[in-house]
């Protein structure tokens, strides 16, 4: 019975943050500056690795972990990039 509870609260938390994922995403479709391309991206790219990571059989922390690093790496090459020039 305990098991149940947890994969349920497991399976709505997995949902709730999809779909708060893609509210943000939605609500930045709006902009058209390179910098709302950019968290257009980014947030794409977290969408697709943090699914990515769960269909592969890794940990729910694990998926979130490794998509947090994505954002991190677009977020700091971006930085350089604009430095650069």
């Amino acid at each position: 019975m305990l098991s149940l509870i947890y994969n349920l609260l497991s399976l709505g938390l997995f949902l709730g943050i999809i779909i708060v994922i893609l509210f943000i995403l939605y609500k930045s479709m709006k902009g058209r500056s390179t910098f709302q391309k950019l968290n257009r991206l980014t947030v794409l790219a977290m969408i697709i690795t943090f699914i990515g990571l769960v269909f592969l059989g890794y940990g729910f922390l694990n998926a979130v972990l490794g998509s947090t690093l994505v954002l991190l790496l677009i977020r700091i090459s971006y930085v350089i990039y604009v430095d650069s020039n």
